[in-house]
C-alpha cells in the first residue's frame, strides 16, 4: 500500500499520555469506519484520571461482521489498554500484573467483563518500538497472569501492539498519519473530500481559446 505521510517510530515512542489515547481514538474511528462498523461500537475516553477497570477502549462488534483480516479489529468483542512512555515494560511480570491484577488478586472489573464474554485483549504500547522477543514475552506474560486466576486457554484473545504496529496502522489514513508526521501535508483531502468542493462542481467549458491537438 502506498502511503501520503510517513510516520516515523520516533514519534510515536515520543507521544505523552494524553496524545497517545488521541492517537489511538484516530485510529480505531478509521479502523471501524474500515470494518463498517458503527461509530457507537467504539466506547473511548480521554479522561485520564477516571478508573477505566483495565480498559481504556471497547470496539464492540457482532460476532457476525464481516472485518477484513488486515484490520487491527476482529468480529466480537475486543479490549484495549493503552500505556504510553518508556517505564511500562510489558515484557516483565510486574508491568503486566499491574494491569491486570488488583490489590486483592483479582482481574480489574473491566478485563474481568472482557474476558467473561470471550472478548479479545489487546495492549498497545507506545512508548516501545518491541522486538518479536519482547513482543512474544509480553503475550507470555499476560497469558501466565491470566492463567494464575483461572483464565485458561486465551492465547488466540491476546495481542501486543508496539510503535512499529501503531505507525504501519496510522499511515493507513493521512488525518491520523498528519497526528505523528514530521511534516504533514496540512491541506491534502481524500478524493471525496476534494468531490464536495463546490468548486469541483462547477461546470466544465472548454476555453474556444484552446486548440485541439493534431494527430
Amino acid at each position: 500500500m502506498n502511503h501520503l505521510i510517513d510516520v516515523p517510530v520516533t514519534t510515536v515512542v515520543s507521544l505523552s499520555a494524553e496524545r497517545a489515547v488521541l492517537v489511538v481514538r484516530a485510529i480505531l474511528r478509521a479502523e471501524c469506519g474500515y470494518a463498517k462498523l458503527s461509530p457507537t461500537a467504539l466506547t473511548i475516553s480521554d479522561r485520564l484520571s477516571v478508573a477505566d477497570g483495565g480498559i481504556d477502549a471497547e470496539v464492540n462488534a457482532s460476532t457476525e461482521a464481516h472485518v477484513p483480516e488486515d484490520c487491527l479489529l476482529r468480529p466480537g468483542l475486543s479490549g484495549f489498554q493503552i500505556k504510553s512512555g518508556t517505564s511500562f515494560k510489558p515484557w516483565t511480570n510486574s508491568s503486566i500484573r499491574g494491569e491486570l491484577i488488583d490489590r486483592n488478586g483479582r482481574l480489574f472489573s473491566e478485563v474481568a467483563r472482557l474476558v467473561e464474554r470471550n472478548g479479545c485483549y489487546v495492549l498497545i504500547c507506545t512508548g516501545h518500538d518491541l522486538t518479536p522477543q519482547q513482543r512474544n514475552h509480553a503475550r507470555i506474560q499476560i497469558i501466565n497472569v491470566l492463567a494464575e486466576v483461572g483464565v485458561e486457554d486465551y492465547e488466540n484473545l491476546i495481542d501486543v501492539l508496539g510503535a512499529s504496529q501503531l505507525a504501519e496502522f496510522a499511515e493507513r489514513y493521512p488525518g491520523t498519519a498528519s497526528l505523528l508526521a514530521i511534516n504533514p501535508i496540512q491541506e491534502a483531502w481524500t478524493l471525496d473530500e476534494w468531490q464536495r468542493d463546490a468548486h469541483m462542481s462547477n461546470e466544465f467549458l472548454i476555453s474556444k481559446n484552446v486548440q485541439p491537438p493534431r494527430w
